[in-house]
């Protein structure tokens, strides 16, 4: 028997979107159910029956956040030359609309990573997919010329860890000349 009851009033989409506004600007243990109700305009009991409790939200704003980088990575995968691509991917957090709030996945590994595994892998699955196209990347600038052949494993998580810590220097400065230098020198590093 099919179940019955008032059908949801409200996009699961942009509710997403405004769970991981929320948890991006907030982080997770600033942030309350009652910021999550007020931002989505869902109400707790809805929200807590469709996406379930204050974890599971969490993980559906990084899935959310996942799903917004995804145009990033997708640049990567199909600009040539690469390092246009790369330069994109690492001057990305020095938006100042993005620089406030640094990187929903750093700020969550630094925050709950730790404590919590289903958290842990979830960020850790983000990590691997962009690790993994900045790797496809480079591979295919080898293959090209436009780079010399060198590790792309390496040269990935080289430029994973600059980019987030772009992440966390731009959220604490005002000089964006200062990391687009240190961009330019990543960049040439690859040469």
């Amino acid at each position: 028997m099919a179940r019955t009851g008032r059908p949801r009033e409200f996009d699961e989409s942009v509710a997403a979107r405004e769970l991981t506004r929320v948890f991006w600007e907030k982080g997770y243990h600033t942030t309350s159910i009652q910021d999550l109700v007020d931002a989505t305009g869902v109400q707790r009991n809805s929200l807590y029956g469709v996406f379930g409790n204050k974890k599971a939200l969490l993980l559906v704003a990084l899935a959310q956040y996942r799903a917004q980088v995804t145009e990033v990575l997708e640049r990567l995968q199909r600009e040539a030359p690469v390092l246009p691509a790369l330069r994109h991917f690492l001057t990305f957090p020095l938006d100042p609309s993005r620089a406030l709030n640094g990187c929903l996945l750093g700020n969550t590994t630094v925050e709950v990573s730790g404590q919590d595994e289903d958290i842990h892998a979830a960020v850790r699955d983000n990590f691997a997919a962009l690790e993994r196209a900045l790797r496809l990347a480079l591979e295919r600038a080898h293959r090209s010329g436009e780079l010399p052949p060198r590790d792309a494993a390496t040269q990935a998580r080289m430029l994973m860890a600059v980019q987030q810590g772009l992440q966390v220097i731009s959220r604490a400065t005002d000089d964006p000349a200062r990391s687009a230098a240190a961009v330019d020198a990543v960049l040439d590093s690859l040469r």
